[in-house]
């Protein structure tokens, strides 16, 4: 849902902030960024199977296309 999707997205940029002097400049920022965004829908989805039981291949893409669509508002 919306919500979901602004919260992760709010934490993916709380992550990228903190581990950008980790950050190697062999790749793009972008692909970092892509990365750190992954991982905090991956996360925020085991929470969430916790609570139900979805396939979480099927959530992982929904969460991608909502945080996606959250980045272009």
């Amino acid at each position: 849902n919306q919500a979901d999707a602004q919260d992760i997205l709010q934490e993916t940029f709380l992550r990228f902030m903190k581990q950008i002097p980790t950050y190697r400049v062999q790749g793009k920022l972008l692909g970092y960024l892509y990365l750190i965004a992954s991982s905090c829908c991956i996360d925020h989805l085991r929470k969430e199977q916790r609570h139900r039981h979805l396939p979480i291949e099927e959530e992982i893409l929904t969460c991608l296309l909502y945080t996606s669509d959250a980045a272009d508002d």
